[in-house]
Protein backbone atom coordinates (compact mmCIF):
# COMPACT_ATOMS: atom_id res chain seq x y z
CA UNK A 1 0.00 0.00 0.00
CA UNK A 2 2.85 2.37 0.87
CA UNK A 3 4.48 1.71 -2.50
CA UNK A 4 1.21 2.48 -4.30
CA UNK A 5 0.76 5.69 -2.31
CA UNK A 6 4.33 6.75 -3.00
CA UNK A 7 3.96 6.17 -6.72
CA UNK A 8 0.74 8.19 -6.75
CA UNK A 9 2.39 11.01 -4.80
CA UNK A 10 5.30 10.97 -7.25
CA UNK A 11 2.90 11.69 -10.10
CA UNK A 12 1.25 14.49 -8.14
CA UNK A 13 4.60 16.08 -7.31
CA UNK A 14 5.89 15.70 -10.86
CA UNK A 15 2.93 17.50 -12.37
CA UNK A 16 3.03 20.30 -9.81
CA UNK A 17 6.72 21.18 -10.03
CA UNK A 18 6.27 23.55 -12.96
CA UNK A 19 3.83 24.29 -15.78
CA UNK A 20 2.30 21.29 -17.52
CA UNK A 21 2.27 21.93 -21.26
CA UNK A 22 -0.30 19.86 -23.12
CA UNK A 23 -0.81 19.70 -26.84
CA UNK A 24 -4.60 19.58 -27.21
CA UNK A 25 -4.60 19.29 -31.01
CA UNK A 26 -2.30 18.46 -33.93
CA UNK A 27 -1.96 20.70 -36.96
CA UNK A 28 -2.47 19.01 -40.32
CA UNK A 29 -3.36 21.22 -43.31
CA UNK A 30 -2.91 24.98 -43.05
CA UNK A 31 -2.35 28.33 -44.70
CA UNK A 32 -1.62 30.66 -41.82
CA UNK A 33 0.90 33.40 -42.65
CA UNK A 34 1.07 36.53 -44.77
CA UNK A 35 -2.58 37.71 -44.49
CA UNK A 36 -3.14 41.07 -46.19
CA UNK A 37 -6.90 41.33 -46.76
CA UNK A 38 -10.30 40.81 -45.13
CA UNK A 39 -13.60 39.33 -46.31
CA UNK A 40 -16.99 40.18 -44.76
CA UNK A 41 -19.35 37.49 -43.45
CA UNK A 42 -23.01 38.42 -42.89
CA UNK A 43 -26.50 37.18 -43.79
CA UNK A 44 -26.29 35.24 -47.09
CA UNK A 45 -22.67 36.18 -47.79
CA UNK A 46 -20.64 33.04 -47.05
CA UNK A 47 -16.96 32.41 -47.70
CA UNK A 48 -14.97 29.20 -47.79
CA UNK A 49 -11.58 27.67 -48.40
CA UNK A 50 -10.80 24.39 -50.09
CA UNK A 51 -7.85 22.32 -48.90
CA UNK A 52 -6.22 18.99 -49.76
CA UNK A 53 -5.24 16.36 -47.21
CA UNK A 54 -1.81 14.73 -47.27
CA UNK A 55 -2.78 11.74 -45.15
CA UNK A 56 -5.84 10.10 -43.65
CA UNK A 57 -6.71 11.67 -40.32
CA UNK A 58 -9.61 12.77 -38.18
CA UNK A 59 -10.63 16.40 -38.12
CA UNK A 60 -11.74 17.71 -34.72
CA UNK A 61 -11.47 21.49 -35.16
CA UNK A 62 -10.46 24.27 -37.49
CA UNK A 63 -8.83 27.58 -36.72
CA UNK A 64 -9.55 30.81 -38.55
CA UNK A 65 -8.10 34.30 -38.24
CA UNK A 66 -10.96 36.75 -37.75
CA UNK A 67 -12.26 39.83 -35.95
CA UNK A 68 -15.33 42.05 -35.68
CA UNK A 69 -16.11 45.73 -35.21
CA UNK A 70 -16.29 47.04 -31.65
CA UNK A 71 -20.09 47.37 -31.29
CA UNK A 72 -21.79 44.93 -33.72
CA UNK A 73 -23.15 41.55 -32.59
CA UNK A 74 -22.83 39.06 -35.44
CA UNK A 75 -23.90 36.14 -33.16
CA UNK A 76 -22.87 32.61 -34.15
CA UNK A 77 -20.28 31.92 -36.83
CA UNK A 78 -21.10 28.56 -38.43
CA UNK A 79 -18.49 26.17 -39.83
CA UNK A 80 -19.25 23.29 -42.19
CA UNK A 81 -17.02 20.76 -43.92
CA UNK A 82 -18.04 19.30 -47.27
CA UNK A 83 -16.52 17.22 -50.03
CA UNK A 84 -15.66 18.96 -53.30
CA UNK A 85 -15.94 18.38 -57.01
CA UNK A 86 -14.03 20.51 -59.48
CA UNK A 87 -13.04 22.82 -56.63
CA UNK A 88 -16.58 23.49 -55.40
CA UNK A 89 -18.45 22.01 -52.39
CA UNK A 90 -20.92 19.20 -53.04
CA UNK A 91 -23.06 16.74 -51.11
CA UNK A 92 -24.08 16.65 -47.47
CA UNK A 93 -22.34 18.37 -44.58
CA UNK A 94 -19.68 15.96 -43.27
CA UNK A 95 -19.15 17.70 -39.95
CA UNK A 96 -19.91 21.09 -38.47
CA UNK A 97 -19.48 23.40 -35.50
CA UNK A 98 -20.00 26.97 -34.39
CA UNK A 99 -18.55 29.71 -32.21
CA UNK A 100 -20.02 32.81 -30.60
CA UNK A 101 -18.62 35.61 -32.76
CA UNK A 102 -19.90 38.24 -30.35
CA UNK A 103 -16.85 37.46 -28.21
CA UNK A 104 -14.41 38.15 -31.06
CA UNK A 105 -11.75 40.82 -30.67
CA UNK A 106 -11.71 43.91 -32.88
CA UNK A 107 -8.18 43.01 -33.99
CA UNK A 108 -7.29 39.93 -36.09
CA UNK A 109 -7.06 36.91 -33.78
CA UNK A 110 -6.89 33.14 -34.24
CA UNK A 111 -10.01 31.26 -33.07
CA UNK A 112 -10.42 27.50 -32.81
CA UNK A 113 -13.86 26.08 -33.59
CA UNK A 114 -14.53 22.51 -32.40
CA UNK A 115 -16.17 20.11 -34.83
CA UNK A 116 -17.74 16.70 -34.49
CA UNK A 117 -14.89 14.30 -35.27
CA UNK A 118 -14.82 13.04 -38.83
CA UNK A 119 -12.24 11.02 -40.78
CA UNK A 120 -10.77 12.76 -43.82
CA UNK A 121 -9.24 10.60 -46.55
CA UNK A 122 -5.71 11.11 -47.82
CA UNK A 123 -5.07 13.09 -51.03
CA UNK A 124 -8.64 14.38 -51.09
CA UNK A 125 -9.92 17.94 -51.41
CA UNK A 126 -12.48 19.24 -48.92
CA UNK A 127 -14.09 22.63 -48.34
CA UNK A 128 -14.35 24.73 -45.17
CA UNK A 129 -17.55 26.80 -45.35
CA UNK A 130 -18.07 29.82 -43.10
CA UNK A 131 -21.16 31.92 -42.49
CA UNK A 132 -22.82 34.36 -40.05
CA UNK A 133 -26.49 34.16 -41.13
CA UNK A 134 -27.71 36.16 -38.10
CA UNK A 135 -25.32 39.05 -38.67
CA UNK A 136 -27.01 41.89 -40.48
CA UNK A 137 -25.44 44.75 -42.42
CA UNK A 138 -22.88 46.34 -40.12
CA UNK A 139 -22.79 43.32 -37.79
CA UNK A 140 -20.33 41.33 -39.78
CA UNK A 141 -17.26 39.22 -39.13
CA UNK A 142 -14.03 39.91 -40.99
CA UNK A 143 -12.09 36.86 -42.19
CA UNK A 144 -8.40 37.36 -42.82
CA UNK A 145 -6.87 36.08 -46.03
CA UNK A 146 -4.27 36.74 -48.66
CA UNK A 147 -4.38 37.92 -52.24
CA UNK A 148 -2.20 35.18 -53.59
CA UNK A 149 -2.33 31.86 -55.36
CA UNK A 150 0.61 30.21 -53.57
CA UNK A 151 -1.49 27.72 -51.58
CA UNK A 152 -1.56 24.75 -53.95
CA UNK A 153 -4.08 22.62 -52.07
CA UNK A 154 -7.12 24.79 -52.73
CA UNK A 155 -8.49 28.30 -53.03
CA UNK A 156 -10.99 30.75 -51.59
CA UNK A 157 -14.65 30.33 -52.58
CA UNK A 158 -17.67 32.62 -52.21
CA UNK A 159 -21.47 32.37 -52.05
CA UNK A 160 -24.00 35.22 -52.01
CA UNK A 161 -27.05 32.99 -51.42
CA UNK A 162 -26.35 31.27 -48.12
CA UNK A 163 -24.07 28.57 -49.49
CA UNK A 164 -26.38 27.19 -52.16
CA UNK A 165 -24.13 28.18 -55.04
CA UNK A 166 -20.42 28.90 -55.01
CA UNK A 167 -17.78 30.53 -57.18
CA UNK A 168 -14.01 30.18 -57.08
CA UNK A 169 -11.65 33.08 -56.32
CA UNK A 170 -8.52 31.58 -57.82
CA UNK A 171 -6.13 34.32 -56.66
CA UNK A 172 -7.27 34.46 -53.03
CA UNK A 173 -6.97 32.26 -49.96
CA UNK A 174 -8.29 32.45 -46.41
CA UNK A 175 -6.14 31.89 -43.36
CA UNK A 176 -6.99 28.46 -41.87
CA UNK A 177 -5.71 25.50 -39.91
CA UNK A 178 -7.16 21.98 -39.93
CA UNK A 179 -6.59 20.19 -36.63
CA UNK A 180 -7.13 16.80 -35.01
CA UNK A 181 -6.98 15.65 -31.41
CA UNK A 182 -3.45 15.10 -30.15
CA UNK A 183 -4.02 11.34 -30.01
CA UNK A 184 -6.76 9.35 -31.66
CA UNK A 185 -6.54 6.96 -28.72
CA UNK A 186 -7.96 9.75 -26.58
CA UNK A 187 -4.80 10.70 -24.71
CA UNK A 188 -3.25 14.14 -24.77
CA UNK A 189 0.45 14.67 -25.37
CA UNK A 190 2.00 16.56 -22.44
CA UNK A 191 5.44 17.56 -21.31
CA UNK A 192 6.48 18.69 -17.85
CA UNK A 193 9.11 21.40 -17.78
CA UNK A 194 11.23 20.80 -14.65
CA UNK A 195 13.81 22.96 -12.95
CA UNK A 196 16.18 20.19 -11.88
CA UNK A 197 18.91 20.92 -9.37
CA UNK A 198 22.12 19.20 -10.41
CA UNK A 199 21.87 19.37 -14.20
CA UNK A 200 24.55 22.06 -14.45
CA UNK A 201 22.21 24.80 -15.63
CA UNK A 202 20.82 27.51 -13.34
CA UNK A 203 17.05 27.55 -13.69
CA UNK A 204 14.08 29.24 -12.07
CA UNK A 205 14.13 28.89 -8.29
CA UNK A 206 17.89 28.18 -8.09
CA UNK A 207 20.78 30.44 -7.02
CA UNK A 208 23.22 28.34 -9.02
CA UNK A 209 23.77 24.83 -10.38
CA UNK A 210 27.15 23.06 -10.15
CA UNK A 211 29.58 25.40 -11.98
CA UNK A 212 26.86 27.71 -13.27
CA UNK A 213 27.05 30.57 -10.75
CA UNK A 214 25.09 32.96 -12.96
CA UNK A 215 28.04 35.38 -12.98
CA UNK A 216 28.10 35.69 -9.19
CA UNK A 217 31.34 35.83 -7.13
CA UNK A 218 32.27 36.17 -3.48
CA UNK A 219 32.73 39.89 -4.12
CA UNK A 220 29.27 40.28 -5.65
CA UNK A 221 27.87 38.54 -2.56
CA UNK A 222 29.45 41.12 -0.24
CA UNK A 223 32.79 39.46 0.57
CA UNK A 224 36.26 40.77 -0.20
CA UNK A 225 37.76 37.58 -1.65
CA UNK A 226 37.49 33.83 -1.95
CA UNK A 227 35.90 31.23 -4.18
CA UNK A 228 32.12 31.13 -4.39
CA UNK A 229 30.72 27.62 -4.79
CA UNK A 230 27.36 26.02 -5.40
CA UNK A 231 25.91 23.70 -2.78
CA UNK A 232 24.17 20.44 -3.60
CA UNK A 233 20.79 22.10 -3.10
CA UNK A 234 21.62 24.74 -5.74
CA UNK A 235 22.09 27.55 -3.24
CA UNK A 236 25.28 29.59 -2.94
CA UNK A 237 28.01 28.15 -0.71
CA UNK A 238 29.96 31.11 0.73
CA UNK A 239 32.01 29.07 3.19
CA UNK A 240 35.18 29.76 1.19
CA UNK A 241 34.46 33.47 0.88
CA UNK A 242 36.24 35.83 3.27
CA UNK A 243 36.19 39.46 4.27
CA UNK A 244 38.27 41.78 6.44
CA UNK A 245 37.63 39.87 9.66
CA UNK A 246 35.49 40.37 12.74
CA UNK A 247 31.76 39.95 13.06
CA UNK A 248 31.63 36.19 13.59
CA UNK A 249 34.68 35.33 11.46
CA UNK A 250 38.01 33.84 12.45
CA UNK A 251 41.01 34.99 10.40
CA UNK A 252 38.65 36.32 7.76
CA UNK A 253 36.95 32.93 7.37
CA UNK A 254 33.27 32.40 8.08
CA UNK A 255 32.60 30.16 11.10
CA UNK A 256 29.38 28.30 10.41
CA UNK A 257 27.90 26.28 13.26
CA UNK A 258 27.16 22.65 12.50
CA UNK A 259 23.51 21.96 11.88
CA UNK A 260 21.65 19.63 14.22
CA UNK A 261 19.07 17.70 12.26
CA UNK A 262 15.60 17.32 13.80
CA UNK A 263 14.98 14.30 11.58
CA UNK A 264 14.90 10.82 12.99
CA UNK A 265 18.02 8.74 12.12
CA UNK A 266 16.16 6.65 9.52
CA UNK A 267 15.21 9.82 7.62
CA UNK A 268 18.54 11.60 7.73
CA UNK A 269 20.01 9.49 4.90
CA UNK A 270 17.31 10.92 2.60
CA UNK A 271 18.23 14.49 3.56
CA UNK A 272 20.87 14.69 0.83
CA UNK A 273 21.46 18.44 1.09
CA UNK A 274 21.38 18.38 4.92
CA UNK A 275 18.77 21.13 5.28
CA UNK A 276 16.83 19.10 7.86
CA UNK A 277 13.96 18.55 5.45
CA UNK A 278 13.00 15.79 3.06
CA UNK A 279 11.72 17.90 0.20
CA UNK A 280 11.85 18.72 -3.50
CA UNK A 281 15.60 19.32 -3.46
CA UNK A 282 16.23 15.76 -2.27
CA UNK A 283 13.69 14.55 -4.83
CA UNK A 284 15.69 16.34 -7.58
CA UNK A 285 18.83 14.45 -6.53
CA UNK A 286 16.89 11.18 -6.70
CA UNK A 287 15.65 11.96 -10.22
CA UNK A 288 19.10 12.97 -11.48
CA UNK A 289 20.56 9.66 -10.25
CA UNK A 290 17.58 7.47 -11.24
CA UNK A 291 18.71 4.05 -12.48
CA UNK A 292 22.30 4.46 -11.27
CA UNK A 293 23.94 1.37 -9.82
CA UNK A 294 26.66 0.87 -7.23
CA UNK A 295 27.42 3.30 -4.41
CA UNK A 296 25.25 6.39 -4.88
CA UNK A 297 24.05 9.24 -2.69
CA UNK A 298 20.46 8.52 -3.77
CA UNK A 299 20.59 4.78 -2.97
CA UNK A 300 18.68 5.29 0.26
CA UNK A 301 17.96 1.62 0.97
CA UNK A 302 21.48 0.40 0.18
CA UNK A 303 20.60 -2.15 -2.52
CA UNK A 304 23.12 -0.66 -5.02
CA UNK A 305 20.50 0.71 -7.43
CA UNK A 306 18.50 3.94 -7.43
CA UNK A 307 14.94 2.89 -8.14
CA UNK A 308 11.30 2.97 -7.03
CA UNK A 309 12.16 1.57 -3.59
CA UNK A 310 14.39 4.57 -2.89
CA UNK A 311 11.61 6.82 -4.10
CA UNK A 312 9.22 5.01 -1.76
CA UNK A 313 11.56 5.67 1.16
CA UNK A 314 11.77 9.34 0.25
CA UNK A 315 8.00 9.65 0.18
CA UNK A 316 7.53 7.95 3.55
CA UNK A 317 9.67 10.60 5.25
CA UNK A 318 8.55 13.55 3.12
CA UNK A 319 8.36 16.66 5.32
CA UNK A 320 7.16 19.38 2.92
Amino acid sequence: MKLFFATFLFLVILTSLSPLVCMASILYESYNTGDNKSELLFEDYWYGQTFTTEETHKISSIKIKAYKDVIPTPNDLIVRIKATQNGLPIGPVLTSGQIDANSFSNTPTWYEIPLTEYTLNADTQYAILLGCPEGGVGSWVYLRGKTSSDYLGGTEIFSDNGGNNWEIFSTRDLMFEVRAKASESGSVGCTVKLSICGNGEKETGEDCDNNDLSGQTCQSRGFSSGALKCDIDCTFDTSQCSSGGGGGMSGGQLNLPAKISPLIPEAQIMDVNKDSKIDILDFNVLMINWGASGTNVADFNGDSIVDIFDFNSLMIYWTI
